[in-house]
């Protein structure tokens, strides 16, 4: 209990650090805020961006000149014929300073590429923030699902305990059969066994909120210790922007994809990746030109590792033009290997976009059908309750059979579970649907 109690304080502070309120109960949008801020791929996606940044301010380095310091020993050897050898030993030291001239473009090609690549860095981090959004709604709403489900198969339990009390009184007085009460035991039986996994699969449910939330899970205790805000599903949308959701009305398929070519992160990132295809082309293409340089030494020459007064004072000064003359045809296929790579992303591209027609039509379809079943689960689950109602009257005044009232009472409770699921379905159907558009963040 010590243990557990040290972990809620650390969990606790460590939100306050994030300057996130906390409230008595977690709801929707602020599970979403956590995990926007401590879930590990997010946090991999950031830290990807800064590392891009890093070889940006690298690739941009190539425009300074180089300042190096240069210490060194030579050492010379020389005969002619039957002369003495001479011999020449040298320490020395010095600086250089050098500088790119002109590269005809190598340096801020090679810098354009950087630079898509940070904008490519950016558009992951904010397709992975969107994933994770979603997936923290979506797990969410399970949490409300399976919280509704368990709360179903606990009235179910205690539905056929009432009637299990019923019917032993009935067998005592000869009014039922024995067999009646077999059954019904039977039938709680069940219901034990039912609540049993709704129970487990809400407590599952909540586990995969709180990944989803980005926290550590290690501690035994820490799921009984936070509580999920009771919603109903007409309340999801709440939690969003609401004059932003208007802006986006889901009515036809073509308006969505429009919304969603410009919108959508991977995309994006495609379209970027065409560009550093075609700047690689141009980058490569530059290996064929020259290079124009110059650099500038100074340094001190002495026979003794001291450079002493007596050293011997140097400085050169170098301007070059390397032009290249033949290198393996080298140059050439990388050229040719850019243009490949052009028409690889180019066709890339034509996929992402169908995947993305596809994905929308997919969605849409599913979310106009919850659409539409809702009317008729809602109604279903209205006969249901009214024929449940008949049932058990006629049962209890001896007019109807045990088999016609478990009937009514598994009718019911699946209809009840079958309408509370596709509403929630229906709502975060919609939600992935903004998302499959590009916007779900936008609406946070």
């Amino acid at each position: 209990m010590k243990n557990q109690s040290i972990f809620i304080f650390c969990f606790f502070t460590s939100l306050y650090a994030q300057d996130i309120s906390i409230p008595n109960e977690i709801d929707l949008k602020t599970s979403v805020q956590f995990a926007l801020k401590n879930h590990p791929q997010i946090n991999e996606a950031q830290y990807q961006k800064e590392i891009n940044v890093q070889r940006l301010k690298q690739g941009k380095s190539n425009y300074y000149p180089k300042l190096d310091s240069i210490y060194g020993y030579k050492k010379n050897f020389s005969q002619l014929r039957n002369e003495t050898p001479l011999e020449k030993k040298q320490f020395y030291a010095g600086l250089e300073i050098s500088q790119k001239v002109y590269d005809f473009g190598r340096t801020s090609d090679n810098v354009k590429i950087l630079n898509e690549n940070v904008e490519v860095a950016t558009k992951v981090l904010e397709q992975t923030k969107e994933e994770i959004a979603f997936k923290t709604i979506s797990s969410y709403v399970n949490v409300l699902i399976q919280n509704y489900q368990l709360k179903v198969s606990e009235e179910k339990k205690n539905y056929y305990s009432k009637y299990r009390d019923f019917i032993k009184k009935q067998v005592e007085v000869g009014l039922k059969a024995p067999f009646e009460l077999y059954n019904i035991e039977t039938e709680y039986r069940n219901a034990e066994i039912e609540w049993i996994q709704s129970k487990n699969q809400s407590n599952l449910a909540k586990n995969q909120l709180l990944f989803y939330m980005g926290f550590e899970q290690t501690e035994p205790g820490l799921i009984n210790q936070i509580k999920i805000k009771e919603i109903q599903p007409e309340e999801l949308e709440s939690s969003f922007n609401e004059e932003k959701i208007h802006q986006y009305a889901l009515n036809d398929i073509q308006d969505i994809y429009q919304i969603a070519v410009v919108h959508r992160k991977d995309y994006q990132i495609q379209q970027k990746e065409i560009y550093i295809a075609k700047l690689t082309k141009e980058l490569n293409t530059n290996d064929y030109f020259p290079t124009l340089g110059a650099s500038f030494q100074h340094y001190w020459n002495s026979p003794d590792y001291r450079l002493n007064d007596n050293q011997q004072k140097n400085w050169e000064l170098n301007v070059f033009f390397r032009v290249p003359l033949f290198e393996g045809f080298m140059t050439k296929n990388k050229v040719l290997e850019a243009d490949y790579l052009i028409r690889q992303q180019l066709e890339k591209e034509r996929w992402i976009k169908n995947q993305i027609y596809l994905e929308l039509q997919t969605l849409f379809s599913q979310y106009t059908e919850l659409k539409e079943k809702i009317t008729y689960y809602q109604e279903a689950l209205q006969y249901a309750k009214e024929n449940l109602n008949l049932s058990e009257k006629r049962y209890i005044n001896g007019l109807g059979t045990y088999l016609e009232l478990t009937n009514a009472t598994t009718l019911y409770f699946n209809a009840n579970k079958n309408y509370y699921d596709n509403i929630f379905l229906f709502y975060l159907k919609k939600l992935e649907l903004y998302k499959a558009m590009g916007v779900l963040l936008e609406l946070l």
